[in-house]
């Protein structure tokens, strides 16, 4: 580096020690103590011109005022003075440097006139006492900066534990992604400036891309927020993040020297802007963009670096958010299909139930068709069942006369008191099922149907809130109709318990054709018994006849009809009888008595059988 001239370097005037320790007192940051040492020097006739180098701690590049670009002979004389507690001179270059202060690293570098090296120590042009105090106070500053540094470098990682647990928090918590995104803005808004923000989700495996969270003062639009190919944003900044895997920062000029050419601008040009991707196993899985329009703000690498930092934490807290919301909705999902699988097992545990409800009922009433109990007693129980069933409280059974053509209703209990007289078939809501099969209907219902002609008021009894009816059939020939009503609005009958009144109905109707055809069989055998009997007391009368007319015969035959005394047949008959007892009993003895009239033929041949006889 070639020395400046010496016209082009305005010296400073001599000041006394109280002034320069004035201005030593009042410098209180290394910088400042470092011009206070540069002007106090070149008051030396010598000094062509000075700086003043220090390290703070961490740093491998030293700090200089005034700004200065050294070569290597002066590098390598300024490390010589670092490890010396001598002054280095190098009467070549015209060049001094000295420690100024220990243990903090600073050197003082001169560059003096030519040949004034030695002359420049030995006459003292050096204020040395000065220049001691002022190598104090650079320690002093250097070691408040120091701790500056320190203190700041602590508030930021206390800042950033406290943005990390925060976004810890927002994953854990139950807001809703928008509102997550929202925070993690906020708190990224804290740890630098980020009124321009947005978060973008990649999935490398199907080459896609959405923008979950979009902020921007001058775009107001923004990009949809919703999963879209990868190569719609070809060649844009945040494409190269993505592919990359690296961050860019800068102004445009300095992000196209980056990645080696331009790239296409989306939205409004930016003065500064930075974005850094957010790996996963080394895959960029995202990316975290701000920027900035103002002048006066740039981004710095600590800021790359910090929000390469936060946005490995913010990777992991969309993951596990995420993951949280796709737990949830697939417990819900699950809990809705074990909902709908529970009230299908419910609804077939019903629907069982009311089966065997039914299947007991219709069993009770097969049971009271063959019941010892008489016709009033059956009805009583058939409305008991069906009131187990569905709301019977107001219950009719009404069977058809054909023969009279009258409608009379057996039995009937309703709450209004309403007497249930025979009457003959009209066109009331009993007719209507008679005639067009079950139906339920509303008071509306009733009205309309009134209205239009289809039933007739006067025969549909005390208006019901809801009405229900289903025939009872004979094969396909209607008998009657059994019908339940309700009065209330709270009791309102449907489909459900038509379908099951009118399983109960095929039953009764069932039911009460076996009771007639038993009460008939049981009249058609007490009329046979009846006829059996007198047909009895006929056929006794007929055989007693029979045995007279045959003891009559018998005796006609045995006996002489003129004389009326036994004949020849009879005496045979005595004779053998006698023969047998005698051959049976060898004891008994028997003897035959024959009496003759002589002469007896005379009187057949001359006068006649008759006359004989």
């Amino acid at each position: 580096m070639k020395p400046l001239p010496r016209e082009s370097l305005p010296r400073p005037l001599p000041a006394s020690p109280v002034a320069w320790l004035e201005r030593l007192l009042e410098a209180s940051s290394p910088a400042a103590v470092a011009a206070v040492i540069v002007d106090m020097v070149r008051v030396a006739p010598s000094c062509r011109r000075a700086a003043v180098l220090w390290w703070l701690p961490g740093q491998t590049q030293p700090e200089c005022r005034p700004a200065a670009r050294l070569d290597q002979v002066e590098h390598a004389l300024v490390q010589r003075a670092l490890e010396s507690e001598l002054p280095q001179f190098d009467p070549e270059r015209g060049l001094l440097a000295c420690r100024l202060c220990r243990p903090a690293s600073a050197v003082l570098l001169v560059w003096l006139d030519d040949g004034a090296t030695a002359s420049f120590a030995a006459d003292r042009q050096l204020p040395m006492p000065l220049l001691q105090l002022a190598g104090r106070q650079l320690q002093r500053t250097l070691e408040l900066t120091d701790l500056q540094h320190s203190h700041d470098q602590l508030e930021r990682s206390e800042n950033l534990q406290r943005a990390l647990l925060s976004i810890s928090d927002l994953s854990g918590s139950d807001l809703d992604m928008p509102d997550m995104l929202l925070g993690i803005h906020g708190i990224v808004s804290t740890l630098m400036y980020a009124e321009n923000f947005f978060i973008v989700r990649s999935d490398p495996a199907r080459a896609t891309m959405r923008f979950l969270y979009y902020a921007d003062t001058q775009d107001m639009d923004g990009p949809a927020l919703e999963e879209m190919p990868a190569t719609r944003w070809h060649g844009t900044l945040t494409w190269h993040v993505l592919t990359r895997g690296r961050p860019l920062m800068g102004t445009d000029e300095e992000i196209a020297e980056q990645i080696g050419g331009g790239y296409r601008l989306v939205g409004p040009a930016s003065l500064d802007w930075l974005g850094v991707p957010m790996l996963r196993e080394g895959v960029a899985c995202g990316a975290l963009v701000v920027q900035t329009y103002e002048p006066g703000i740039r981004y710095t690498p600590e800021d790359r670096a910090l929000l390469q930092f936060v946005g490995s934490h913010i990777l992991t807290a969309l993951e596990r958010k995420q993951g949280k919301d796709d737990l949830e909705r697939r417990v819900r999902e699950r809990t809705l299909e074990l909902a709908e699988l529970n009230r299908g097992l419910q609804q077939e545990v019903a629907e069982r139930q009311r089966a065997e409800r039914l299947q007991a009922a219709l069993f009770q009433i097969a049971q009271l068709a063959t019941a010892d109990i008489d016709q009033q007693t059956f009805y009583q129980q058939v409305h008991a069942i069906v009131g187990s069933l569905i709301n019977a409280k107001n219950f009719f059974i009404g069977l058809v006369d054909e023969a009279q053509g009258t409608l009379h209703f057996p039995y009937a209990v309703d709450v209004t008191g309403e007497s249930y007289c025979a009457r003959p078939l009209g066109r009331g809501l009993s007719e209507h099922v008679l005639q067009h099969g079950p139906f339920v209907v509303d008071r509306a219902g009733m009205d309309r149907m009134i209205a239009s002609g289809q039933i007739d008021a006067h025969d549909t009894g005390t208006p019901s809130i809801c009405w229900l009816g289903v025939p009872l059939r004979d094969g396909e020939r209607a008998i009657g109709l059994v019908a339940v009503q309700s009065y209330t609005e709270q009791i309102i009958y449907g489909e459900a318990d038509q379908e099951l009144l009118g399983f109960v109905a095929s039953q009764i109707a069932t039911s009460l054709q076996r009771r007639r055809v038993a009460d008939a069989l049981q009249h058609a055998y007490a009329q046979l018994e009846l006829r059996v009997h007198e047909r009895t007391r006929a056929l006794r009368k007929e055989i007693g006849e029979r045995e007279r007319v045959q003891q009559q015969l018998r005796h006609q035959v045995m006996h002489d009809p003129l004389t009326g005394l036994p004949n020849r047949d009879h005496l045979r008959e005595r004779i053998e009888r006698a023969l047998a007892m005698a051959r049976e009993d060898g004891g008994m003895r028997c003897a035959l008595l024959y009496i003759d009239v002589d002469r007896f033929k005379v009187i057949n041949d001359s006068l006649g059988h008759l006359a004989g006889d």
